[in-house]
């Protein structure tokens, strides 16, 4: 855990210089540590709480923990869609932001809304739990049934692209991971059932909408929700090509800084000239990250991601996946691992948790 608070403060050190040679402390980034000091002290009180309810608190326990918690949050997106009423009243309760209101507002014929989080943010949240449940689906537990596990991957899915289409990210790198277990499992029964998990997921999905075709057809706003969740696999399957229509105009958003001195250290500015704009108008994430601290500080920024990783997990195919998920992100946007992670690195103040 030194190592990783070493590195958190070497990535700041690098905001601060950035900051300072800049002459400016517009990015996010500048107030960083009251950011972690938040982060921090909710994850401990989290896992303090947990430990004293569950009479002590495990890494695997947490992190379906966290799943199921995304499960209650897509129950919500799902409420919120056929029951406007529930839909009022939770805005009315949760202040939104002038660039959250204006995303839902073009967003509202093609998507589920999602609450305390960005459609980015949510598509992220929900990929590392799907890529978590493939990890976590290895072994055996007595608080949660085998059978259940396959409908939680598909749901999160399903209803997870109906947010982001951000969420298929999550898939794909899991699906890799299954493979690379297959191989290395060498006909392990347990590796063997987990198949049978994800391709039982599998025809579940191909089975509800089959079965609900009609009900889809019928009902305009559905139908549209699920095109736009899944442009891309139809395009595949009409086209040949996996596209949509945000990821051809992706690629007009990667812009890189035209002098050295931006590429070094940055412009220290994340902040667009209005709140619903970016610096340099790119909300791509390895360019907003060094237009704001350069390459020296997305380097630091990486590093220290590793490092918690390295924390939370022992057995290095596990941090190695969650951590290309992680990398991938930053190809869209900004991507962080803290806020998920750092209750699981809080583990280590109670007991010696259960790292697999």
């Amino acid at each position: 855990m030194n190592s990783f608070w070493k590195s958190l403060w070497l990535f700041y050190f690098t905001v601060l210089c950035s900051s300072i040679l800049n002459g400016r402390f517009d990015g996010f980034y500048s107030s960083y540590p009251i950011t972690i000091l938040l982060i921090t002290t909710a994850s401990f009180c989290l896992i303090y709480l947990l430990n004293k309810i569950w009479n002590g608190v495990d890494l695997r326990r947490y992190f379906w923990l966290l799943v199921l918690t995304c499960v209650g949050h897509q129950l919500l997106s799902i409420a919120m869609f056929f029951f406007p009423v529930v839909n009022d009243v939770v805005f009315s309760i949760i202040q939104q932001s002038a660039l959250e209101e204006r995303a839902n507002e073009l967003t509202i014929l093609n998507r589920f809304h999602t609450v305390g989080i960005a459609y980015f943010g949510a598509g992220a949240l929900y990929s590392y739990c799907i890529l978590l449940i493939v990890i976590l689906s290895q072994h055996n537990y007595k608080f949660i049934k085998g059978w259940v596990i396959p409908i939680i991957l598909v749901f999160l899915f399903a209803v997870g692209s109906a947010v982001s289409r951000t969420t298929m990210m999550g898939l794909i790198v899991a699906l890799v991971y299954l493979g690379l277990i297959i191989l290395r499992s060498k006909g392990s029964q347990r590796i063997i059932k987990l198949v049978k998990y994800v391709f039982c997921g599998a025809f579940a999905l191909l089975l509800t909408f089959t079965l609900f075709n009609k009900y889809i057809t019928d009902n305009f706003l559905l139908e549209s929700i699920i095109e736009h969740a899944f442009e891309g696999i139809c395009n595949l399957f009409n086209d040949g090509k996996f596209t949509t229509s945000s990821s051809e105009k992706m690629f007009d958003a990667y812009i890189w800084p035209d002098n050295l001195w931006t590429w070094l250290i940055g412009d220290a500015k994340l902040k667009g000239v209005d709140e619903f704009s970016y610096y340099m108008f790119t909300d791509i994430g390895w360019c907003r990250l060094i237009f704001d601290f350069g390459l020296i500080g997305t380097i630091a920024f990486i590093f220290m991601q590793w490092k918690l990783l390295k924390v939370v997990f022992v057995q290095k195919i596990n941090y190695l996946v969650v951590f290309v998920l992680f990398l991938s992100f930053q190809f869209k946007g900004i991507s962080e691992l803290i806020v998920y992670f750092m209750p699981a690195a809080m583990l280590w103040l109670f007991k010696e948790p259960y790292k697999k």
